[in-house]
């Protein structure tokens, strides 16, 4: 009489890339077919569906409920479709032999006959055939990292997540989200915090492209960091050459992100966002006083607006939006003058004009030596000591002009082009806080209360305006 003999089934898939399981029902079957053969029972059925032998970072969560079920006597027989379905790593394999020795478990599978993993023969058959699967996916990975290489020095997509900015292609610009990618990195540059970046990111309805999830600061930052945004193919962390997609912006902004998100004092500094452009940069006028003004709030009638009130008592306050207007009028006035770009440059001690001539300067000379290499006419050393040497030269400059992009808010107007109205406009309350703090000293003096003259209660006269760079009057 033949013992009605109890089994489990395993099945798995590594890659399941339509989602619907085809793969694992198949096996499956071919288990079930050889199942009634052997005349065994199926107690259960485990499955890992889109779930590699071989990685680490994803649990095996229906194997590992087998080895438990196995362990306790539910059943002493396996059905798989290969071996290689069940393990492909030597540590988890000797784990699984010692399990099935001491339990008397026998493994049977549909293109490898039976594995009877508690006898020597068995166990050796197993690790042969495990050193072997271990064997293709070591060569496996080795092509893979090939290709992926050669992809990259090619400037070619690599695959994977599709990347914020781009289409799943990894090629095409996805518009909207490389005008945010690209507008962020201005705002950044511009002073603006990476909080702030983060939040109109989330208010305009932007999601992370894997998981579709409110992004978050941290993520946010690795956005702006990526090499591929400026154009750049970097491979196990090394720059391999230039993309074949197109940029979302240069490599100076790039230099320039990567020199203020990188900076460790921003990990440990309190971000201040002002919502007004003259808090904490003007000064009260009482005499005696000079304390900065800060933003309160104020009672016209039954409306509450905001005002400017020295920080050191209540002597002096005044509405907000007219100084705002009045003292943003004056700078746009002065911005629109032929000589500009010699007041913005105020609060540097770099010329980030003769800086961008510098860059374009090696990277022609960079061409010459390509061109000139090409025609025979230097050495293969020569090239590359003098492509060593220019390459250094090229990093320094751009070293210099991701500083001057840092620690001056007015580079950034510079660079932004000839348009400087349309780049103030462009700025936060907080940035146009600190381009007038690097621009004039903003002092409110005090005034009598009621209408002035014309009728108005607001009297520029009484706004004084000292400029920081005598030549910018």
């Amino acid at each position: 009489m033949q013992v009605d003999e109890k089994a489990f089934i395993y099945v798995r898939i590594s890659k399941d890339k339509e989602g619907a399981g085809l793969g694992v029902e198949r096996q499956r079957a071919d288990c079930a077919k050889l199942a009634a053969e052997l005349g065994w029972t199926v107690v259960k059925v485990y499955d890992d569906n889109d779930t590699s032998a071989y990685a680490l970072r994803k649990p095996r969560k229906g194997f590992n409920e087998m080895c438990s079920a196995l362990e306790e006597g539910v059943a002493d027989r396996v059905l798989v479709w290969h071996t290689d379905r069940l393990v492909r790593r030597t540590p988890e394999l000797e784990s699984f032999i010692e399990l099935c020795e001491r339990r008397n478990v026998t493994v049977h599978t549909v293109k490898a006959g039976i594995l009877d993993l508690s006898t020597a023969t068995g166990q050796m058959m197993a690790r042969v055939q495990g050193a072997i699967a271990q064997h293709e996916v070591a060569r496996g990975i080795e092509r893979m990292k090939s290709a992926k290489r050669q992809a990259a020095v090619d400037g070619r997509y690599r695959g994977g997540p599709r990347p914020f900015g781009y289409e799943s292609d990894g090629v095409t610009l996805r518009e909207s989200e490389a005008n945010a990618v690209r507008e962020g990195a201005a705002q950044l540059l511009r002073g603006t915090s990476l909080r702030q970046v983060t939040r109109e990111w989330n208010e305009a309805g932007f999601r992370t492209s894997r998981g579709g999830l409110e992004f978050k600061s941290g993520q946010v930052r690795n956005v702006m960091l990526r090499k591929r945004n400026a154009g750049m193919i970097e491979h196990e962390g090394k720059i391999l050459g230039e993309a074949s997609w197109e940029p979302i912006f240069d490599r100076d902004t790039l230099t320039a992100l990567e020199s203020l998100l990188r900076d460790p004092a921003r990990a440990s500094g309190v971000t201040y966002e002002r919502r007004w452009t003259g808090s904490n940069v003007y000064f009260c006028g009482k005499e005696g006083c000079g304390a900065r003004m800060l933003t309160t709030g104020a009672q016209r009638g039954k409306e509450s607006l905001p005002a400017y009130r020295c920080s050191r008592s209540s002597h002096l306050s005044r509405l907000v939006e007219p100084v705002d207007e009045y003292v943003e009028s004056v700078v746009l006035e002065r911005l629109s003058r032929p000589d500009a770009k010699i007041v913005l440059g105020s609060d540097m001690q770099v010329n980030v004009e003769a800086l961008k001539k510098r860059e374009a300067a090696v990277e022609a000379r960079l061409d010459d030596l390509m061109t000139m290499f090409n025609a025979d006419e230097i050495t293969g050393p020569q090239f590359k000591s003098g492509t060593a040497e220019k390459r250094q030269e090229l990093a320094d400059v751009r070293a210099e002009i991701a500083r001057a992009r840092e620690q001056s808010v007015l580079a950034n107007l510079i660079l932004a082009g000839d348009d400087m109205k349309a780049a103030w406009n462009a700025c936060s309350p907080d940035v146009r806080g600190k381009i007038v703090d690097a621009l004039m000293t903003v002092t409110i003096l005090p005034a009598s209360r009621g209408r002035k003259i014309g009728g108005k209660y607001f009297d520029h006269r009484f706004i004084r305006i000292v400029w920081k760079d005598p030549s910018a009057a």
